[in-house]
This record gives C-alpha cells, sequence and structure tokens, in this order.
C-alpha cells in the first residue's frame, strides 16, 4: 500500500473543512454518524474523488495518494467504536451523550456504579502499609505527572472521577498505543488476541509493514471481519501462534466462557457457561527461538491474569531485545502493584507510564519504554 498518514482517533481530525471519508458500506454510515457529532465543523462527505482538504480511509487495501489512514477499533468495548454504537441507541442520541459523558458500558443486573459496588473497590480499601508504600513508590517511579494522577485515580479515584476521565480522551486515543513508537519494519509480540480489536492498530501505525505476531490459544477463531481485512494485507508479515503464553513450554488449562474468551483464573461453574480445556503453552523466549527472531521492538500482554507468570519469565529477553512493553496490569488487583514493582526492580534505563481505557478500574497498562526509544 501507498507510504500514508496515520489518524489513530477521530478526536485527532482537523477541527474545519472538506473531509472525504472510504470506508466499507457495512461501517461508513455510522462512522460518518460519529464523525460528524465529533467534529461538528466540517464537512463529511463519502470520497468522490472531488476536492477536499483531507481524504480519510478506514480500509488498508485502498491505494489513495495522500490519504490519511484510521484504523477503527471494532470489537474492542471499551474503544470509542463500541461506546459510540451504544450511544447512538440513547434518547440524547451520539450528540447529546457525548455532551452528557452518557452511556457507561452496560453493567449486569447486580452492579451499580455506587462506591460500594465498584469493580475492585472493596480490595482498594484499608490497604495495609506496605501495600501503600508499595504504591507511593510506583508512582514516584513514573515518568510523567498525567500516569500519576492516571494510577492514583485508578486506586484511589471514585467512579465518577474515573469515568469522566475516560469519555475525556475516549475519542483521542487507543489501548496499547499511548508512548509506544514503532518503526515500519518492528517485530511486534501480540499476546492475547481473540476479537483483535489491536491487529488493524498496530499494522496501521506501521503501515501494514510491521512482524505482527498474534497469539493466542483461540488462534484466530474469533478475530472480527475487520481483524481478518487487515490481516490479509499484513499477508506473510502477520503470524499465528495457536498457544497460550506461559512460564513454562507444555500444556495449560484453561477456562472458556461463552463468548469464547480463555481464561486461566476461571473455574467451570454449572450454569454458567464456563467450561475448561487444555491448549499448548509456550513462553515467549520458546516462541522468539521458534521463529528465529533477532530482535523485539514491542511486547503487549492482555493475558486475563497470566501475566503474573509470563513478565516474570521475559526477563531475560527483555534485556537481550529492550522491547517496548504494554503490559496488562488489571485483572487482578494485586497486579497494579506486583506487576509494576517487579518490572520496575529488573529493567535499568527504562521509563514507565501509566494508561487507562474504560470508565472502571479495567483496561489499565502499563506502559515500560526503553530510555533510546523514548
Amino acid at each position: 500500500m501507498n507510504k500514508t498518514n496515520i489518524v489513530i482517533a477521530p478526536g485527532l481530525l482537523p477541527d474545519s473543512g472538506t473531509i472525504h471519508v472510504v470506508a466499507q458500506e457495512d461501517t461508513r454510515d455510522h462512522l460518518m454518524t460519529v464523525l460528524r457529532a465529533i467534529k461538528p465543523e466540517v464537512d463529511f462527505k463519502a470520497y468522490d474523488g472531488g476536492e477536499a482538504n483531507f481524504v480519510l480511509t478506514t480500509e488498508p487495501d485502498q491505494n489513495l495518494e495522500n490519504a490519511h489512514l484510521m484504523p477503527l477499533p471494532i470489537g474492542d468495548p471499551w474503544g470509542w467504536w463500541e461506546w459510540s454504537k451504544r450511544a447512538t441507541e440513547c434518547p440524547q442520541g451520539l450528540a447529546g451523550a457525548l455532551a452528557e459523558n452518557l452511556p457507561l458500558p452496560p453493567l449486569t443486573e447486580d452492579e451499580s456504579y455506587g462506591d460500594n459496588r465498584h469493580f475492585m473497590r472493596q480490595h482498594f480499601k484499608n490497604l495495609p502499609a506496605e501495600i501503600i508504600s508499595k504504591i507511593e513508590k510506583i508512582a514516584s517511579r513514573l515518568a510523567d505527572e498525567e500516569s500519576k494522577k492516571c494510577y492514583e485515580a485508578i486506586l484511589f479515584g471514585t467512579p465518577q472521577g474515573l469515568a469522566k476521565r475516560y469519555h475525556a480522551r475516549l475519542f483521542n486515543s487507543l489501548q496499547y498505543t499511548d508512548f509506544v513508537r514503532l518503526d515500519e519494519d518492528a517485530v511486534i509480540l501480540n499476546g492475547g488476541v481473540h476479537e483483535g480489536p489491536e491487529i488493524p492498530i498496530f499494522a496501521a501505525l506501521t503501515n501494514c509493514s510491521a512482524h505482527l505476531h498474534n497469539i493466542d490459544p483461540g488462534g484466530y477463531d474469533y478475530l472480527s471481519p475487520y481483524a481478518q481485512r487487515w490481516l490479509s494485507v499484513a499477508g506473510e508479515k502477520a503470524f499465528k501462534g495457536p498457544f497460550a503464553l506461559s512460564d513454562k513450554m507444555g500444556r495449560k488449562e484453561m477456562a472458556v466462557c461463552d463468548d469464547g474468551q480463555l481464561n486461566p483464573r476461571f473455574q467451570k461453574v454449572e450454569g454458567t457457561g464456563i467450561n475448561l480445556d487444555v491448549f499448548p503453552s509456550m513462553t515467549l523466549e520458546g516462541y522468539i527461538k521458534s521463529r528465529n527472531l533477532e530482535r523485539v521492538d514491542l511486547i503487549k500482554l492482555d493475558l486475563e491474569g497470566d501475566e503474573e507468570t509470563v513478565v516474570p519469565a521475559m526477563i531475560d529477553l527483555t534485556h537481550r531485545f529492550r522491547p517496548q512493553l504494554a503490559i496488562s496490569i488489571y485483572h487482578k488487583a494485586q497486579h497494579f502493584w506486583s506487576i509494576p514493582e517487579f518490572l520496575m526492580g529488573h529493567l535499568e534505563g527504562y521509563r514507565f507510564h501509566m494508561g487507562h481505557y474504560a470508565s472502571q478500574c479495567y483496561e489499565a497498562i502499563l506502559y515500560a519504554i526503553p530510555e533510546e526509544v523514548a
């Protein structure tokens, strides 16, 4: 494909002018609704080849001169695409939802956004002094003030405050991308895939030229059609690793949830749609050797709780390759401090940042960026 400029999210588009949009028919109408609500002063039109200040495309296989490519986070329940789909169903419409910061993601019948039932809130109340000390040390090591505020808000802020932070940046950022810098030939180890909303993002950031290794015990079984489209453009530079990442080679028992998610934390519970199955497992080191990789530029891990076993097992390779890291730290309460503490104690010459991409404590990402890349 032609060299393109990347627009990572709609809030980063110009505030005025004419923008022509290229998108598949099944997504174009909703995309145009979103764009017009986010940028009401811009004249958005379906692409007709005419004069425009800006040509925006969501399609990786469209070779358009001077086009700006914007990958859609389809399948990400916390990303702006799915949020805006829910918002259009509200009486206020999308524009009204934007003005009022509504709606919050759906909750089960026994949940609420009150302090007492907020996700993990009970774990963060009355923490022992030892844990508070660890949290304070971690916060002091974060490299920028916004990361420190983000970390503090996740652990000690109110649900309303978290929701406000989420909505304030929803249309301006995407998970796993903050602080990360990737060359076109980057080697990316993408641990944890499912529907693969991050695949178009990583592909776009590297002009579909990265060596993208997608590792998940479910393989591509649940990949969205949109992510599959991007993989087809990546061609031989995209690799499937159909196994569970672990701290050892062998096999691993995991829960198979009713939506296809594979989770090492859950046990089979009758009537819940959760069953157990066994999958091949491999270490990151083993995978790197199996592919004869001579460089690794980014390791992203979203492993539903298995980060606690995979992260310690990959320290030697981080010393050797010095990759950038984007690590989920929210699957267990203690991960909010145990994983940052471990990495900060074992990585020299790294800068640490915090990103948060949900209106609850979910989707907290610790970024570790080598100083020579930052």
